[in-house]
């Protein structure tokens, strides 16, 4: 008689554990389902439709322009001129240090 009791009040306490620790479990494993639920759902509802679509106009976005298009998008505002000046300017150094050396060398033959 008394000893069912005795184990009627451990066996609840020993019930209580249990459901409080399969309530952790269940919660850590739904967590754990729906997260994999929902990187599924964003994956086949966002990201998927994305990375197809993406292919396709980063495609036509490249190979559907013509050189000079392509070209605009990597010219700062005055790149060009500024590099056809300094290359300009390059050019005259060189023909005159080309002088120099031919002078030079003339000089070297007279002495």
């Amino acid at each position: 008689g008394g000893g069912g009791m005795l184990y009627l009040t451990a066996g609840v306490d020993d019930i209580s554990a249990v459901v409080q620790f399969a309530s952790g479990l269940f919660r850590k494993i739904r967590r754990s389902v729906a997260a994999d639920q929902a990187v599924t759902a964003l994956k086949s509802s966002f990201l998927d439709p994305v990375h197809e679509r993406l292919r396709l106009e980063v495609s036509l976005d490249l190979f559907a322009r013509s050189d000079a298009e392509f070209m605009t998008m990597f010219n700062a505002a005055g790149a060009v001129a500024a590099l056809s000046a300094k290359r300009d300017m390059l050019a005259k150094r060189v023909e005159g240090l080309l002088r120099c050396k031919t002078e030079f060398h003339e000089l070297s033959k007279v002495l």
